[in-house]
């Protein structure tokens, strides 16, 4: 008994029972309500405090912080090729346009929960190859192929609602980075293809079915 248990220790090392189950579910809501404080809560409650909004601004990197760039007396802002600016006084649509990139990235995470959570009861219930389960992977893949573009735009106008509250006559600018969006889509890929081994693994089995 005790050779055929050291035998089976491998495996187990690589399997899910079912407490893995619970506690990947656990880890799963704890970064979809970390998302919602880090992202949403946490600046809103900034904002109700009366504390000032701090925010990083593109500004051109090639030349120094242009005269013509003059803060407004509730202002002040630190050059480093970026724009480091804190708001004392921070307009209430600022402070919404700040808020929509965190508001974003919490729905995208919540989305994706939604989908983790059902695959994983159907991998749990031995239904893995159903076509509920393709569902929820294509789900995923649309969802990390779009969000990434969705929230870097709304970055991009946080950005440029906080340089037209900070500076005097800014010109409108919009500055959208490409950081994060290639390993995005590179995982949004990997999950649709994910997403079709489990499609043929359904077909496959419904062959099976169609035997017996």
């Amino acid at each position: 008994m005790g050779s055929q248990s050291q035998s089976h220790q491998p495996g187990r090392i690589l399997t899910f029972d079912r407490w893995d189950f619970i506690a990947t579910r656990v880890l799963i809501a704890a970064i979809t309500l970390g998302s919602l404080a880090i992202t949403v809560i946490w600046p809103m409650t900034s904002w109700l405090r009366g504390e000032p909004l701090r925010w990083v601004v593109a500004v051109d990197a090639a030349v120094s912080l242009p005269a013509e760039l003059t803060t407004n007396p509730d202002a002040a802002a630190q050059w480093n090729g970026e724009a480091l600016v804190t708001l004392t006084e921070a307009p209430a649509s600022t402070w919404l346009a700040t808020l929509l990139p965190g508001v974003i990235t919490t729905i995208t995470v919540a989305l994706v929960a939604v989908q983790l959570l059902g695959l994983l009861h159907d991998i749990q219930s031995r239904e893995p190859f159903a076509a509920a389960s393709v569902r929820r992977l294509r789900v995923i893949a649309l969802i990390l192929l779009i969000a990434p573009m969705v929230t870097v735009t709304a970055d991009a106008l946080a950005g440029a609602a906080v340089r037209s509250a900070a500076f005097v006559d800014a010109p409108f600018a919009f500055f959208i980075s490409a950081n994060g969006i290639l390993v995005a889509v590179g995982a949004g890929l990997m999950v649709a293809a994910v997403a079709e081994a489990f499609a043929r693994g359904a077909e496959l089995r419904a062959d099976v079915d169609g035997l017996v």
